[in-house]
């Protein structure tokens, strides 16, 4: 597998530039700026939902939920108030390589590693 390809949790579709199966999306799929997050990265002042929100402002149609040192539990508290975000700017959420907390947060799809399950078995 592409290091770094992304699959669709209720939708596979096909994509030459990431290399695996998608189906067609009801949103327009556009990758040409997308954020992918670390909230250790965030001003003083600015919580990660307050620069993903402005971010969606700005213009990003795709978001990956990367925060890799969350229980579980936080990731998945994390994912559910992203997808009501993206929901509301018509953007796309993927989770970073947690099938689990993409299926129960509603996500779009999951970002895989080579380090991840293969593509077979998450869908």
């Amino acid at each position: 597998m592409d290091r770094g390809a992304h699959i669709g949790a209720h939708l596979p579709f096909s994509s030459p530039r990431i290399g695996v199966d998608i189906q067609e999306h009801p949103m327009p799929i556009d990758f040409g700026l997308y954020l992918i997050t670390d909230r250790h990265q965030c001003a003083p002042g600015h919580t990660l939902l307050s620069v993903v929100k402005a971010a969606l402002r700005g213009g990003v149609r795709g978001v990956q939920l990367r925060e890799k040192d969350l229980s579980p539990r936080e990731l998945l508290e994390y994912a559910r108030q992203l997808r009501m975000l993206t929901r509301d700017y018509k953007a796309m959420l993927l989770i970073n390589d947690r099938t689990d907390i993409a299926l129960a947060a509603e996500a779009d799809g999951v970002h895989l590693t080579e380090q991840s399950m293969d593509v077979p078995t998450v869908r």
